[in-house]
């Protein structure tokens, strides 16, 4: 259940007047305006504000929907009273003072002093005073998170808006709440994506804002309104939070239903098969024959593991072994940015080059359709072959971006092919990547400013290995219990 936009669906209907039913008995809003109007001139002639120029009349063109019978439209500057928070040098910055509230400051629906600086309390009162925080002012960040809004309580009175957020004062009449909510209504992000500019971070100003328009409906219905969504919004958030929890009921099935596979606890033993160290053998002369044949390099043997590598007890027929060990270990080869698009977008026939982000994070599925090919004749690029399995090995996806080939590829410099000797099966160690275990394993090696895992570390990790024919059985089970949450996991979803 996409939660926000079930939420939105509904603000749409509240602020078009379709959520709650009208009332013939409620005072129409037109007389409302001619109330707010009053004020205006009240708090003009009393020097509050400034007069500006009337405004132009809302076209028949402008109005984004049919209002229902008592509501009106009004432009924002006719029933608000808005500013943009100052241009503040960084040199400006003092370590106490008037706070200065900044983008950080809106991650909830309450203006707080997150991620604040200071000002120096004499410089304010001289230049900047009449930017101050009133109590229940509402603040809306017009650049980046563009539309976030927030209101000021008792913590952040006296602040001062930063620029890139801007302050509203709504006017008697229009309800502080439904301001809110419909500014977080589609109808008002549609205005906001017509109405910014800029290149790089797309803004909104006070000049774009007096040209936006509200729909407001009669006092009494703004109220009926707001308990409407209150309540509505109160439940779609406890559904939110009952999804949550099967959700992450379902992330720990997944890694107990792992961790189980990988100590041998989910499939029964059969001491029919044949065990892991005669395994190990046949690897280990598939190997030699390999070197011999020039197909792979003679490494440096590597060390023996140790009883305190051993992560839990094995069943029998199971056995401690090194990656390095099991499978051939090399990076992919990195492309220049402009060799991508001038040379090798617009082949037709050639090996997929898979980079990091052509593995989702999530689903671990390799998306091969990226258009980026290496022609089958280019010796330079290393091959991974089918049945390989790829890990991001440098940067934020370290140890996290795992994926199980499925054909012949290039791949890039961040990630890390291993292709197992013998028959050792592939997609146990797919899995056994994805475990708990696995992945603190892998986390306690990245190292480096960029953050990752050398090749020879890698080579060094121990992993339990089971016997050829239980290996199957593993996978098969897994295989079928992720199928079944997956489709679990679908149906919350939707």
């Amino acid at each position: 259940m996409d939660t926000k936009a079930l939420k939105d669906k509904i603000l749409q209907l509240a602020i078009q007047g379709k959520l709650v039913p009208q009332d013939e008995n409620d005072e129409p809003a037109s007389v409302l305006l001619e109330r707010i109007k009053e004020e205006k001139e009240q708090l003009i002639k009393d020097k509050v504000i400034k007069k500006e120029k009337p405004l132009q009349e809302i076209s028949e063109e402008e109005k984004l929907f049919d209002l229902p019978n008592g509501w009106v439209w009004s432009r924002l500057p006719n029933v608000t009273i808005f500013q943009e928070g100052p241009g503040i040098l960084a040199k400006d910055f003092r370590e106490e003072g008037i706070p200065l509230i900044r983008l950080s400051g809106m991650k909830t629906n309450i203006v707080s002093l997150e991620g604040c600086n200071y000002l120096d309390e004499n410089m304010v009162n001289q230049k900047w005073k009449h930017f101050k925080l009133d109590l229940n002012d509402i603040v809306i960040s017009s650049s980046a998170s563009m539309g976030k809004v927030a209101r000021v309580d008792s913590l952040t009175v006296g602040c001062i808006p930063y620029t890139g957020l801007i302050r509203f004062k709504v006017l008697s009449g229009i309800l502080d709440e439904y301001f809110i909510y419909f500014m977080q209504s589609p109808s008002f992000m549609s205005q906001i994506d017509v109405q910014k500019s800029g290149t790089t971070i797309k803004h909104y100003g006070p000049t774009h804002l007096k040209n936006m328009i509200i729909p407001i409906p009669p006092l009494e219905e703004q109220k009926r309104i707001l308990t409407k969504l209150d309540t509505l919004f109160k439940l779609i958030d406890e559904l939110d939070i009952n999804k949550q929890d099967l959700l992450q009921n379902i992330s720990d099935a997944r890694n107990k239903v792992l961790q189980l596979a990988i100590q041998g606890k989910l499939v029964k033993q059969d001491e029919n098969d044949e065990s892991a160290s005669i395994l190990l053998e046949k690897i280990k002369e598939e190997k030699e024959r390999l070197i011999k044949e020039k197909v792979i390099k003679k490494e440096k043997p590597l060390p023996e593991i140790s009883e305190e590598e051993k992560l839990f007890d094995l069943p029998n027929g199971w056995e401690w072994a090194r990656l390095g060990n099991l499978g051939n270990i090399f990076n992919g080869n990195s492309i220049n940015a402009k060799l991508k698009e001038s040379k090798y977008s617009n082949i037709k026939e050639g090996y997929n080059y898979i980079a990091t982000k052509d593995i989702d994070l999530k689903s671990r599925i390799i998306n091969y359709e990226n258009g980026i090919k290496i022609p089958f004749n280019e010796e330079k690029f290393r091959i991974a072959h089918k049945g390989a399995v790829l890990i991001c090995a440098e940067g934020a996806s370290a140890g996290k971006k795992i994926g199980l080939v499925k054909e012949d590829i290039c791949f890039g410099n961040k990630l890390l092919a291993i292709e197992l000797f013998y028959k050792t099966n592939s997609k146990y160690l797919f899995y056994l990547y994805q475990s708990t275990e696995f992945s603190k394993i892998f986390s306690n090696l990245i190292s480096g400013i960029v953050g990752g895992i050398s090749s020879k570390n890698f080579k060094e990790i121990s992993i339990p290995l089971p016997p050829l024919e239980e290996q199957k059985r593993i996978v098969a089970k897994v295989d079928t219990i992720m199928n079944y949450l997956d489709e679990l996991e679908k149906q919350i979803n939707q």
